[in-house]
């Protein structure tokens, strides 16, 4: 019978839980040893290296044979020399490892997209205006601030109800995972009080965000633009003490409206702001302004320039604004009664946006008051007047047409009241033009209307101030084109209506509690802070946007889980944010901004077995 030659080998479990050998010693021919002394070889070698880091680790050899132990020592020191036991486990670990990495190609799914680059933008945005710290410094509640700032993100890019907000954090958007907010902590009821929290903070966060935007853009605020508009309800509002019927800018006269008036400067800041009942007059929205004002801006040598529209520039507000120690520019209400053209005043021309000319002439009227006049003469705008004054003009006729055939009709309407009352309807709809033209009316006896007449006024040319209007200043050292440019700042403040209103949804108002509301429109306008920090940097690069193409464009960066089975039969995942496309980078350079929240982010690696090798048993066997 030929002589055994043998291997030492060791059974063990690696790390993906399958079962493995390995050989750690080759001592061949063993003639001094029979087959039972070879088992104790065996259990002696296994002993030692389940316990090789123990004090006693040979405190049992006096159980065994001495050529038992002898040999056992031999081959113990001998596989200690090779150091086969670490050479095999690092090996098996890298091996391991390339395993890992290697996936199967049909196993790969993604899952759970999230829409994150407009979310990305504007956390960085807020994070630019300080925001969190403020909350905090205020003693909000870590999990409060989270809350609060996924809840702006998702009403700055998404603009919708508090119960579409709450959807769309939890199906459509990563903003939870980019402010470190857990969905399954998420309840719909805490994102109705995050706008009243903060409307009961209003003066103190406005006064923080405007001083933040002062240092951070290097702004003067040396001129003040204010206007307002107004948005309306859907509902009745029976118990509202602010909703009111009055004129709406959105042609809604069916609905109660609220009245917002804001004190912009030009970068577009808000420096003020106020909600006013909806019947609320232009004219009568000022003095809280203007005190409001007074209060926040830092007085210098330099006073404050306030920038109004025709609509405020009442007589007594541009007292009031002088009082106060302020400047004014507007747009005068009224023509003046007499214009003298100055002599050393030279006309200057410039263009329009459009490439039209304007021609601007400095002027003196002569119920001086103080003021500095500029006459403004427009073609383009003369064009545009004439056109709507025909326009006007015809419409009128044909409204007095019509009550003029009336009288000769069977059933028409012919008392003198009632003639009077419809022609009246008619001057209303059209006052425009109604005062260019002398009606004449005959009637008889009995009050009935026999004849109606209508004549242009020969003395009269409604197109003879078309396309000419008058800015009145306190200010006498501004020269025509400087002024020209100062007023049309005011430009800026529609800019601000049009993204409140278009951009950010800001009509129709669905609450029914006047708080409730007031918390709406103010939690409207600080999505309006954020982006408005955005577009002013933006436009700075000339990149100049408007809030709903910036959305789409920064809509491509996604944020997608990715998972596969590897070699090992493991299933892993990853969460990947994608990078951003050529026009979304630009956006982050021209603002510095970072590219991503993250690159890759390993969730999970589910494994069967721990990560350590466990011996089975380690024998001795012939080959």
């Amino acid at each position: 019978m030929p002589e055994s030659y043998f291997r030492i080998k060791e059974s063990y479990r690696d790390f993906a839980g399958i079962n493995r050998t390995r050989i750690l010693l080759t001592p061949g021919f063993i003639p001094e040893l029979d087959s039972e002394q070879r088992k104790q070889v065996a259990t002696l070698l296994t002993y030692w290296k389940d316990n090789r880091r123990q004090a006693s680790v040979f405190a049992i050899e006096e159980d065994y044979e001495p050529v038992v132990v002898e040999f056992a020592r031999k081959y113990w020191l001998q596989i200690q020399e090779k150091g086969t036991l670490d050479i095999q486990v690092e090996r098996d670990k890298k091996r391991i490892e390339q395993e890992r990495r290697l996936i199967y190609e049909s196993s790969i799914e993604n899952k759970q997209a999230r829409d994150l680059g407009t979310e990305w933008l504007c956390y960085q945005a807020i994070k630019q205006l300080c925001m969190e710290e403020f909350l905090y410094r205020l003693g909000w509640r870590q999990e409060e601030v989270k809350l609060t700032v996924a809840h702006l993100i998702t009403r700055t890019v998404y603009h919708g109800s508090e119960w579409k907000s709450y959807r769309i954090m939890q199906e459509n958007s990563a903003v939870c995972e980019l402010v470190g907010l857990s969905p399954d902590t998420l309840k719909k009821h805490n994102l109705y009080d995050v706008p009243l929290r903060l409307f009961g903070i209003k003066d103190a966060l406005e006064a923080h965000l405007s001083c933040t935007t002062t240092h951070l853009f290097n702004l003067t605020n040396k001129i003040v633009l204010f206007d307002l508009t107004n948005t309306y309800f859907e509902g009745q509002k029976r118990n509202s003490l602010k909703a009111r019927r009055g004129r709406s800018k959105e042609k809604r006269s069916d609905a109660k409206l609220l009245v917002l008036a804001l004190g912009i400067n030009p970068g577009g800041f808000i420096k003020y702001s106020t909600i006013l009942e909806g019947n609320a007059s232009d004219p009568a929205s000022l003095p809280d302004m203007v005190e409001k004002l007074a209060k926040q801006t830092v007085t210098g040598p330099e006073k404050v320039l306030v920038v109004l529209d025709a609509g405020i520039a009442t007589k007594e507000n541009l007292s009031l604004i002088l009082g106060k120690g302020y400047d004014y520019l507007c747009v005068s209400r009224t023509r003046p009664e007499v214009v003298v053209v100055d002599a050393e005043g030279k006309s200057v021309t410039i263009m329009d946006t459009n490439n039209h000319p304007i021609t601007l002439k400095a002027i003196t009227c002569k119920t001086d008051d103080g003021s500095y006049w500029l006459k403004i003469k427009s073609p383009q705008k003369e064009l545009k007047e004439r056109s709507m004054n025909q326009l006007f003009s015809n419409r009128f006729e044909e409204s007095l047409q019509k009550i003029e055939a009336s009288l000769h009709k069977k059933g028409g309407i012919k008392r003198y009241d009632r003639v009077l009352m419809r022609i009246g309807r008619a001057q209303e709809s059209y006052p425009s033009v109604h005062r260019f033209y002398r009606i004449d009316i005959e009637k008889d006896e009995k009050e009935v209307v026999t004849a109606m007449q209508w004549v242009k006024k020969q003395e009269c040319d409604m197109d003879a101030d078309s396309g000419t209007y008058f800015l009145r200043t306190s200010v006498e050292r501004l020269d025509e084109k400087t002024t020209w440019d100062y007023y049309n700042l005011i430009r800026e403040i529609e800019a601000t209506f049009r993204c409140l209103k278009t951009d950010l949804d800001l009509r129709p108002i669905y609450h029914q509690k006047d708080e409730s509301c007031e918390a709406h429109l103010f939690f409207g306008l600080l999505s309006y802070w954020v982006v408005n920090t955005i577009r002013h940097q933006l436009k700075q690069k000339e990149i100049r946007h408007h809030w709903t193409e910036l959305t789409r464009i920064m809509s491509t960066q996604k944020a997608v889980t990715t998972t596969a089975v590897n070699k090992l039969g493991e299933r892993v995942a990853f969460r990947n944010c994608t990078l951003p496309e050529s026009k979304v980078a630009e956006i982050y350079d021209a603002m510095n901004y970072q590219h991503q929240p993250f690159k890759r982010r390993k969730i999970c690696t589910p494994q069967t077995y721990p990560p350590e090798y466990s011996s089975c048993c380690t024998a001795i066997n012939s080959a």
